[in-house]
């Protein structure tokens, strides 16, 4: 687990509990959005057991069609089918003998698989494809899924009965939006692996953490090697890359202020800054032109931020929000309360 990178509360958390889960023989169950490095923390398990000195085996289960992914798993016989290799084929469970099986999207696996599975975790045995005879095998099975596993089973897409058995020991993965000030470690671990180095100005730096993290570390990744291309030390906004800006935090801006005298977020100020130079210019502004003006400025926002600025604004008599095309105006209260620089 040393090898998983991380100083906050969420990760330590998700460490010490696999720790302890990891000297069982019980199935786990990875949960977490894509890229949060669910197969690193299935090798840590495997690490941290008692199957240490076996084998690890990782397959991505969606990435197979189901025939195909049926002879990945239980092998075949000689003969079991066109193009089958001569002397047939150890599956994945055979390899993994002793060892972990790391079944990643388990998700996506067919009703048919998932019955063959099932039997896979009850008897402890598997049969090759084209085969007629009982192979045992002592495999420990970790399962890992970005999707609701439960939604699928009230959807009749994955069976009950499987869910219960790869789920004895359920673990959330959080994704790197939850996790701080990890963000620049593992951002200074990527530099050392790409064999680069840069420096971040404290405006890229707060953006970074407060940006959504959609891809999670495997985005963040591609984020390290844009910025080495980039060739510049510091790093500043105008380096950011355009997929990471343009999809800048969509979660309505928190912690607003009840009343005009409390602190007050910087998107709120920024709206507020240009309201009031809109009032100077004796003309209404609207969202659309204010989501333009904060992209220029490097404001991370989104319309449904600026929507809820201006909704609140209206609401402590700050703003008159006119319908259509109309824009928004700054009230003699409003103006008052940039001008004394309350917030």
């Amino acid at each position: 687990f040393e090898d998983v990178i991380g100083e906050s509360d969420a990760i330590q958390k998700a460490k010490e509990v696999l720790r302890r889960m990891a000297v069982s023989e019980s199935p786990i169950l990875l949960i977490g959005e894509t890229g949060t490095g669910k197969e690193l923390f299935a090798h840590a398990v495997h690490r941290a057991s008692r199957r240490r000195n076996g084998p690890f085996v990782a397959i991505n289960v969606a990435a197979f069609p189901e025939n195909l992914l049926e002879s990945e798993l239980f092998g075949y016989e000689e003969g079991a089918f066109t193009g089958a290799k001569k002397g047939g084929r150890l599956g994945l469970l055979e390899i993994s003998h002793q060892g972990t099986l790391f079944l990643d999207e388990v998700e996506g696996m067919s009703p048919a698989l998932q019955v063959k599975l099932l039997r896979v975790l009850q008897e402890r045995e598997i049969m090759r494809v084209g085969g007629t005879s009982i192979i045992p095998i002592d495999v420990r099975i970790v399962a890992a899924t970005n999707e609701s596993l439960e939604r699928k089973v009230a959807e009749g897409t994955f069976r009950r009965d499987l869910y219960y058995r790869l789920s004895t020991l359920p673990i959330v993965i959080p994704p790197l939006s939850e996790r701080g000030d990890d963000l620049f470690l593992i951002l200074e671990q990527f530099q050392k692996e790409l064999g680069g180095s840069f420096r971040l100005t404290p405006q890229v730096r707060g953006f970074l953490k407060s940006y959504s993290w959609p891809g999670n570390i495997r985005e963040l990744r591609n984020v390290v090697e844009y910025f080495l291309y980039t060739g510049h030390d510091p790093i500043t906004m105008e380096d950011l890359p355009p997929t990471v800006f343009h999809r800048a935090p969509q979660a309505p801006i928190r912690h607003l202020p009840e009343t005009p005298q409390q602190p007050s977020s910087d998107v709120f100020r920024f709206v507020l800054e240009q309201l009031y130079q809109a009032s100077e210019a004796r003309q209404p502004i609207g969202r659309e032109r204010l989501l333009q003006l904060a992209r220029d400025a490097f404001v991370p926002t989104s319309q449904q931020e600026i929507r809820s600025i201006l909704a609140q604004m209206a609401d402590q008599g700050l703003v008159r929000v006119s319908r259509g095309r109309g824009g928004s105006q700054l009230t003699p209260e409003g103006r008052q309360l940039y001008e004394t620089g309350r917030i």
